[in-house]
């Protein structure tokens, strides 16, 4: 994994989650809703302020969870390459299979996903 773009999507997932904090604030009536502390506000239709505060929260949302898949793959790939690195140089076809398995195995645990869905996020990360 390039440390430098993983280091760019957690700055890149930091500044959304202020933005997001923002926009949860004035969707659910927070402090910034009501008033005084949002200078965008004109004094307008409260209720159109807040639902497009929920809209807004939604799309930025989107954006997390679109950086927050970049940086799973860039992790996965790193693992599987970590654990490429420690494996025995000279291992079996079978050895190399079963160290394969034990990958998935251990991306799919921790993600809580299939062994299918593991091995797809494998391939796709590396390839």
């Amino acid at each position: 994994m390039e440390s430098s773009a993983a280091v760019e999507t957690m700055e890149a997932i930091d500044a959304s989650t202020s933005v997001l904090a923002a926009f949860v604030r004035r969707g659910t009536g927070g402090l910034a809703f009501q008033g005084t502390d949002n200078p965008a506000s004109d004094g307008g239709d409260p209720l159109r302020e807040q639902a497009d505060a929920c809209l807004d929260g939604l799309a930025e949302l989107a954006r997390m969870e679109a950086q927050l898949a970049a940086l799973k793959v860039q992790l996965v790939a790193a693992y599987a390459d970590a654990e490429k690195a420690m494996a025995s140089p000279a291992e079996s076809p079978q050895d190399r299979t079963v160290r394969e398995m034990a990958v998935t195995s251990e991306v799919a645990c921790v993600l809580t996903i299939s062994e299918r869905a593991a091995s797809a996020l494998l391939f796709d990360a590396l390839n």
